[in-house]
């Protein structure tokens, strides 16, 4: 729905100083209200209701615009349990458009949708944690952010796999496969009928 909000807008119209002063000043005079100028393009030209046309552009999702703000975004913001719940979730629903937007663009085992994948995971992981802090029974919604949480996680460690590991993202499959291990220890304790513990 916030991609839908990307529009342009008019920008107010300026004259010079003297030009100014004698609109003004010929307005008073007359008492009518001025038509549009003749030199202003037809997309800001009043319509027959009187009311301004304002052009709006909407850029695909998979404008590269769009996805370069997206992505640019995603890694702002953090994915630590310290994080605004607000924060977290517009990390995870940024994430979640990167990887759908990509899919058909960048196929195959990308480091790209790799680490996207594992940032969106861990915040997942995160939202998780807190809920669990904030003393949230465990329900099937949290049964579900877990499920998707170590599933993500391990589809990223597949995709990051091939790295070399003294790069970042070999670095970055490392650290996760500790983590991954870690949490299926942790998630199994409160909820050893998790399918994915199974896998």
């Amino acid at each position: 729905e916030w991609l839908a909000r990307w529009t342009t807008r008019p920008a107010k119209k300026t004259f010079s100083g003297d030009r100014a002063s004698k609109e003004t000043a010929s307005k008073a005079e007359t008492g009518k209200k001025e038509g549009p100028d003749p030199s202003m393009s037809s997309a800001w030209r009043q319509s027959g209701k009187g009311k301004p046309v304002v052009p709006q552009l909407l850029l695909h999702p998979q404008n590269s615009v769009v996805l370069d703000a997206c992505h640019t975004l995603f890694l702002l913001y953090s994915k630590e349990e310290s994080t605004p719940d607000e924060e977290l979730e517009r990390k995870i629903e940024l994430g979640s458009h990167l990887l759908e937007a990509t899919k058909s663009i960048i196929s195959g085992i990308s480091k790209f949708r790799g680490t996207v994948m594992y940032e969106a995971s861990m915040t997942k992981i995160a939202s998780f944690v807190r809920r669990l802090e904030t003393g949230e029974t465990i329900n099937d919604n949290t049964k579900e952010l877990a499920q998707e949480s170590l599933e993500g996680l391990s589809e990223s460690l597949d995709l990051l796999q091939y790295e070399p590991l003294d790069q970042p993202e070999g670095i970055l499959y490392q650290t996760g496969c500790r983590q991954l291990a870690q949490l299926k220890s942790f998630v199994e304790k409160i909820m050893p009928d998790l399918p994915i513990l199974n896998v």
